[in-house]
């Protein structure tokens, strides 16, 4: 697979349930990684209502370790 394709990809975003940045962050990661694994280089599109959400912008550049810190901080903040 060559092309992958998440439309709406922030609709979890909205649903009342703590973990909805980690369930984005965790599908837009496994789709990502679903992309390009033989000979020929993978692409992913992502559509967004709020591209500038932490989830999508770390889950795009692979930063895992700065989405947990950022995860983090903010279940501490929220107990």
């Amino acid at each position: 697979m060559t092309l992958v394709a998440v439309v709406a990809a922030d609709a979890a975003l909205s649903l009342p349930d703590f973990r909805a940045a980690e369930r984005t962050f965790q599908l837009l990661t496994q789709v990502a990684g679903r992309s390009g694994r033989g000979e020929r280089r993978g692409e992913v599109i992502i559509q967004s209502y709020f591209p500038d959400h932490y989830a999508l912008q770390l889950a795009c550049t692979h930063r895992f370790e700065d989405f947990y810190a950022h995860e983090a901080r903010y279940r501490k903040a929220m107990f």
